[in-house]
C-alpha cells in the first residue's frame, strides 16, 4: 500500500478525496454535501395548511344558513341572523320572493310605511334610522326585527300575514 492511496469509507468524509486534500478543503466539501434547512418544503407545508384551513372555514360559514333557515317566501334578511355587532344605523332589510308585500317592526314595533323603503318588483322592504323617524340610531344591544309577509294579491295583513322575526346585537 502506497502513501496516496484512499479506503471508501461511507463515514469518513474524505473517503473519495484524492490524499492529498487538506483538511479545510475536506470541511468545505463536507458542508456543501450537507442539506442546510428544508425552507422550500417548509413553506410548501405552510401554504397547505393555510389553504385547508381557508376551506374548512368556508363551508362552517355555510353552517350558519342552515341554523337559521328562512322561510320560503323570504330569500334573505340583513343583518344576518344573530349578527353579532352591527352599527347602530345600519339598515334592516328582508328580500321576499316575487309576490309578497310586507312591512317591518323592530322590537315590536311596527315602523310607519313612509319610513320604509320598498324596492317595488324585487320584494326588498328596508329600513334604515335616521332624523324624524320611529327609529333616531339603535340603541346598544339585542334587537329583534320582524317582517310580516302577504300575497300581495287580493290578500290583506290581517288576514293572511305571516312573520319571520330574527335578532342582531347593536355594539
Amino acid at each position: 500500500m502506497g502513501d496516496n492511496m484512499t479506503v471508501d469509507s461511507p463515514l469518513d468524509p474524505s473517503a473519495n478525496l484524492p490524499a492529498t486534500t487538506s483538511s479545510t478543503e475536506v470541511a468545505t466539501v463536507s458542508a456543501a454535501r450537507r442539506p442546510g434547512f428544508p425552507w422550500r418544503r417548509f413553506l410548501t407545508g405552510v401554504v397547505v395548511i393555510c389553504s385547508l384551513m381557508g376551506f374548512g372555514w368556508a363551508f362552517t360559514q355555510n353552517k350558519a344558513d342552515e341554523e337559521h333557515p328562512l322561510p320560503a317566501a323570504v330569500e334573505a334578511v340583513d343583518p344576518a341572523p344573530d349578527s353579532p355587532v352591527v352599527p347602530a344605523q345600519s339598515t334592516i332589510t328582508a328580500d321576499l320572493v316575487f309576490g309578497y308585500d310586507s312591512v317591518l317592526s323592530i322590537d315590536g314595533v311596527e315602523l310607519p310605511l313612509d319610513q320604509l323603503s320598498y324596492i317595488t318588483g324585487q320584494g326588498i322592504v328596508s329600513f334604515t334610522p335616521g332624523e324624524g323617524k320611529e327609529y333616531r340610531r339603535f340603541p346598544g344591544g339585542t334587537h329583534v326585527a320582524t317582517v310580516t309577509y302577504w300575497p300581495d294579491r287580493g290578500a290583506t295583513q290581517d288576514s293572511d300575514g305571516r312573520t319571520f322575526s330574527w335578532r342582531f346585537f347593536v355594539n
